[in-house]
């Protein structure tokens, strides 16, 4: 689900922004160090992963986060103030409240608030079951906020379902500083609770990954075809027969999707025939037949265009690579023979390992933050790292916001920044 607006009021006290992310898929924040960058990516995803204690710990006054599909969510910080037990005005001190509201359409849905007594209530729960107690509040949700166990003993506290199923249905990855060969994936166990970790990758493992997703695609394709192989002479007796015109536009489309396919080293050549009157309803079936066996690898094809179109950007000096279901990726010296992918330079490997993930593992429909790419991409990469990232956005549907102070990376872009430093100056 997509982000439309997000706006703060008095980050650290100080600081209110006002940002649109509708005007494009790659959204790129910039600004001098201080104003809020990163923490604004985090509380972005802290939001997507329901960690909604991490705003009880910010320093903020309010926080609206719009949805392209009318839901809001409000998250405000108020100070009440407590009576002195004595009486005496000079004693009376200010409790922290985090209200919380869920609403579609300006209409309220539910409401929360999170205060010292709803926290003490929580820690006392959570030291009887672990057997661990924390003294200091602010020090228990510092260390706990982003707990699956938290997340759920909110829901049961409040009873309020529809913002806990919808924080739910939300899905960020988030590539902090200097971990971009790290990923940050929110995934789900048994019990439908966000959970959050790092997931440290290799060459081997995800060349690993690559196979075994081909490997499946690839078995698919081999049901598919016997199954179809096994209609096709009852298809020719009953489906309708297809009009040598209408034939052969199906024969141009399937026959340059068969030569992606056969390039990409996951099926054999194919050669669709001709369009004969007298054979029309035999040629009918077998063009709808083969329409079904490759339809398989739609979404792999749609993955594989783009992972060899941006690693063809790069220079691989004296090597060519390939993919193959059986071995994954396949790199080749110039004399042709397989090279072990562990001898590639470090710089090699890591722009594999970076694309891959950005390819394969951004899940569609999702949300992409990613802070500060330019402590680990090469000066080259930097400078078409935003285009590559619109391929990818456009590829797997997401939307991507950067955090970034590097010319490299924003290139020709700095009129579509949101630049932080910029917005408190004016």
């Amino acid at each position: 689900m997509k982000i439309q607006r997000l706006y703060i009021e008095k980050l650290f006290g100080t600081f209110s922004y006002d940002i649109d992310f509708s005007i494009q898929k790659t959204f790129i924040i910039t600004g001098a160090n201080g104003y809020g960058k990163t923490t604004i990516l985090s509380i972005i995803d802290n939001i997507y992963k329901g960690n909604l204690l991490y705003f009880y710990q910010l320093l903020f006054s309010k926080i609206q986060l719009y949805f392209e599909t009318g839901e809001l969510l409000l998250l405000e910080t108020k100070y009440v103030e407590e009576e002195s037990l004595d009486g005496l005005d000079e004693n009376v001190s200010l409790l922290k409240k985090l209200n919380i509201e869920f609403s579609n359409t300006n209409k309220i849905i539910n409401q929360i608030s999170i205060d010292e007594s709803v926290l003490s209530s929580l820690r006392s729960e959570d030291s009887f079951h672990r057997g661990e107690y924390i003294d200091n509040l602010d020090e228990y949700c510092r260390v706990n906020y982003d707990r699956p166990w938290m997340f759920r003993s909110l829901q049961k506290k409040f009873k309020a379902d529809n913002l806990f199923l919808f924080l739910e249905t939300l899905n960020s990855q988030y590539i902090k500083a200097q971990r971009i060969y790290s990923y940050i994936v929110k995934g789900y166990k048994g019990d439908g609770l966000p959970q959050s970790g790092f997931e440290e990758f290799t060459i081997e493992k995800i060349n690993t990954e690559l196979k075994e997703y081909l490997e499946q695609s690839h078995q698919k394709y081999l049901q598919n075809s016997q199954q179809s192989d096994s209609r096709l002479f009852s298809s020719a007796m009953r489906d309708e027969d297809l009009t040598e015109e209408m034939y052969n536009l199906e024969r141009d489309v399937l026959s340059k999707k068969i030569e992606e396919l056969y390039n990409f080293n996951l099926i054999d050549k194919t050669i669709i025939p001709v369009y004969a009157f007298d054979k029309k309803n035999i040629l009918s079936a077998y063009i709808k037949g083969i329409k079904e066996k490759i339809s398989v690898y739609d979404d792999v094809v749609l993955k594989l265009r783009t992972f060899d179109k941006l690693l063809r950007t790069k220079e691989f000096i004296n090597k060519t690579l390939m993919f193959d279901y059986s071995r994954g990726l396949v790199v080749r010296d110039i004399n042709g023979a397989i090279l072990d992918l562990k001898l590639l330079s470090l710089g090699e490997q890591n722009e594999i390992i970076i694309l891959y993930n950005l390819v394969f593992k951004v899940k569609q429909n999702s949300l992409l933050l990613i802070d500060e790419p330019e402590n680990s991409l090469h000066v080259a990469w930097q400078n078409i790292f935003i285009d590559e990232l619109d391929e990818i956005a456009k590829t797997n549907n997401i939307q991507v916001i950067i955090a970034t102070h590097s010319p490299q990376i924003i290139g020709g872009r700095w009129i579509d920044c949101y630049d932080l430093t910029e917005q408190n100056n004016n």
